[in-house]
């Protein structure tokens, strides 16, 4: 009989057992598989094989690629897909800061302690796999709370010279996009390598975007225990920011924007060098190096909608617009070793590592640039504010997998951080200088799995985290909206989960469990008089429910003509509340009222169906209301709002995904993106690229001619 899990494909693949080490040759379609280094035991993971779907690659469409996982919440600033902001339990989804982002284990984000926002992401249609790894993870990734999220890319095969894939695209609102990858294996040389390029006007005004990307790999194997492997990633995109809508314009057109001079830039750039060694069958070696070299540049109006950007009645110019501009130079090394050995008879893992990593982010703000409305990054007076922030990070972490019977096993790990860093510079020619911040901290760790018999396993764990203050905590947003207290201070807590995973004969799979977090001294925005401040808000308490199940119908019923059909439901309950409030001058308690963007319930269905040479995925999501602030603020519905605060109410969108395999060489796909035109939202910026209410795209549509060969 085949593996049921083949065929299943779900999401949270119940983890491989660790009694004996991977072989060398061995592929494991889970994420400890994957990451020979690291312990999953115990751990909620979830393992997202986005090329056996038929979904929307080609703009990144985080609903119907991350739409298998329960409970993610995913931001949609726009429909280009630069940027993916994805967050679970009630965690903000910006950036996806709450993860610890990498791709193929190196980290992408732009300062991982003073600014964790990851402006770059790899092309979808280049991504083999999605690994994450939730809070737990933090012993062997860092101390965030949100857990692993890594990227990871295609590889060379190794069964051919060369091969060769190409994918041509266009669609509604003037998208064009090719994707063009090369690769193979010489002897004991393996190559790889993928351009990408695409570009739109935009479903919005003024949202028009140009993206390119290029990736090289080159593996070489010394031997069937060594290998060593080098890639570098560049990446560039320039995109015309429409801008935030209050209430009021939102309702008239979530189209409209009266923004038509606002660009964003961002280039980057990723190198890495890599060893993985088998010292033994049981024993393997990784170490990896890595520098990341990128910027983030804006330049417009970053006024409220409500101040008109238009030229002077008199001399007909425009006024000139706001400049800023980061730089990122960050450099790490992260060394691995993973062993198993012989205790009580019985075959436990052990996984230990060191890391040491150099962040360097260099920051010139309020810059006045130029009267123009292209994309411009000149500038015509010095900026008023200039920092430049240094991180030195250094840290250890052991994890331990004590399998003491056949079906019983427990975990235990710690990681230790020492983190330092420091800033100056000139804020309105006034002297800047951040003393010297030293944070050590120890993180411990549990956790446990049973096996109820041979497909099925209750699991446990419970972890400590904790979430530095950054320098983009005590530094102002683009459009100086938000009020910042002095005396802000590092973050800490510890989160918890209990469930049961596995599979019945082979037509369902399903991952269900609960979870706890306990979120101190938490960094927030609270309203006063529609004046936003940051500062510690207090202690949330996230407690929810995380469940999903992929059903095979045919397999069940033994409908063997029919071809394949998979039936996933997954469902995210969530209640996020504060529970005590470091109450400021003027301000009440908010003991009781809910976590900012955090909605109370997501809810989605994935149907997946193949016959012969056509394919189809229709996925519909449910995303319920939430708030912008920790005030539960009610919107302010006049035409002077300013749409920053406020609910956000929940939505429904429909996405349907088609594919034809005209023969083994060419394949046609096609989707729609939103089907019944929905307009809706899910964020409200206080700052760039708003401030305001940010729509969610309506109805797009795409189609896509594919060469394999």
């Amino acid at each position: 009989m085949t593996d049921p899990l083949a065929k299943l494909s779900i999401v949270d693949t119940p983890v491989m057992q660790n009694s004996v080490l991977i072989k060398l040759t061995k592929k494991v379609n889970t994420v400890e598989g994957a990451n020979n280094t690291i312990i999953t035991s115990g751990k909620k993971t979830d393992y997202l094989d986005i090329q056996k779907q038929p979904a929307n690659l080609v703009t990144n469409n985080t609903r119907q690629v991350f739409g298998q996982v329960a409970g993610i919440n995913i931001w949609e600033n726009d429909g280009s897909g630069l940027q993916t902001n994805v967050a679970t339990r009630g965690l903000s989804p910006n950036r996806s800061w709450e993860f610890n982002v990498r791709q193929n284990g190196i980290d992408i984000s732009s300062e991982i302690f003073g600014y964790p926002e990851a402006y770059y992401q790899p092309t979808f249609e280049a991504v083999d796999h999605i690994e994450i790894v939730r809070g737990a993870a933090g012993l062997q990734f860092g101390p965030q709370f949100g857990g692993l999220l890594n990227y990871v890319l295609k590889e060379a095969p190794k069964n051919r010279k060369i091969s060769y894939q190409g994918n041509f695209t266009g669609g509604t609102y003037g998208l064009l996009g090719t994707y063009q990858q090369i690769g193979g294996t010489l002897g004991k040389l393996s190559y790889f390598g993928y351009g990408q390029y695409r570009r739109a006007d935009g479903w919005r005004e003024n949202s028009e975007y140009q993206t390119s990307n290029f990736y090289g790999r080159l593996d070489y194997a010394f031997s069937a225990k060594t290998k060593v492997w080098a890639d570098y990633t560049r990446s560039s995109y320039f995109a015309q920011q429409a801008g935030g809508l209050n209430d009021s314009s939102f309702r008239a057109n979530p189209q409209g924007s009266n923004r038509a001079r606002n660009w964003f830039n961002v280039p980057w750039q990723v190198i890495s060098v890599n060893l993985e060694h088998y010292i033994t069958d049981r024993t393997v070696l990784t170490w990896k190096n890595f520098g990341i070299f990128g910027e983030r540049n804006s330049v417009g109006n970053t006024a409220v909608e409500t101040i008109a950007d238009l030229p002077n009645a008199t001399t007909g110019e425009f006024s000139a617009r706001r400049l800023d501009r980061d730089r990122y130079e960050n450099y790490g090394s992260e060394l691995r070793l993973k062993t198993s050995y012989t205790l009580f008879g019985k075959t436990s893992s052990l996984a230990t590592g060191a890391r040491y990593y150099r962040g360097e982010l260099g920051r010139s703000q309020n810059g006045l640039g130029t009267r123009g409305s292209d994309f411009d990054l000149s500038t015509t007076r010095a900026y008023g504010t200039n920092l430049s922030f240094i991180t030195e990070n250094i840290a250890f972490f052991a994890e331990n997998k004590f399998q003491l019977t056949n079906k019983f096993a427990i975990t235990a790990g710690a990681r230790y951080e020492n983190i330092v860093n420091n800033g100056k510079g000139t804020i309105d020619t006034g002297k800047f200088n951040s003393p010297q911040r030293t944070q050590s901290f120890v993180l411990l760790g549990a956790g446990a799995e049973y096996k109820l018999n041979v497909n099925n396993t209750l699991y446990g764990n419970i972890s400590q985290s904790y979430r530095p203050i950054t320098f983009s905590d005590f530094t102002n947003n683009a459009a100086n909206t938000i009020v910042i207290d002095p005396n802000l201070k590092a973050a800490s807590g510890y989160s918890a989960d209990l469930g049961l995973k596995g599979y019945f004969n082979s037509w369902l799979g399903y991952d269900a469990g609960v979870y706890f977090i306990n979120y101190d001294n938490r960094v927030g925005n609270y309203t006063v008089n529609n004046i936003q401040t940051r500062a510690n808000i207090g202690t949330s308490v996230h407690k929810g429910i995380e469940a999903g199940i992929d059903i095979l119908p045919f397999e069940l019923f033994k409908i063997s003509k029919a071809g394949n059909l998979k039936l996933n439901y997954n469902l995210g309950l969530l209640d996020a509340r504060y529970v005590s409030w470091e109450v400021p001058t003027g301000v009440s308690s908010q003991d009781g009222r809910w976590v900012e963007n955090a909605p109370g319930i997501i809810s989605r269905v994935n149907v997946n169906y193949s016959i012969k040479k056509l394919s189809a995925l229709f996925s519909w999501s449910h995303v319920g209301e939430t708030y912008s602030d920790a005030n539960n603020s009610a919107a302010l519905s006049g035409p002077n709002s300013r749409g920053v605060n406020g609910k956000i109410p929940s939505y429904n969108v429909l996405d349907l995904s088609v594919r034809y395999d005209v023969n083994k060489i060419v394949s046609l796909s096609a989707s729609i993106n939103n089907l019944t035109n929905n307009y809706y939202f899910t964020r409200r910026a206080g700052g760039y690229p708003g401030p305001g209410i940010l729509p969610a795209d309506g109805r797009t549509a795409l189609i896509t001619f594919g060469i394999k060969l």
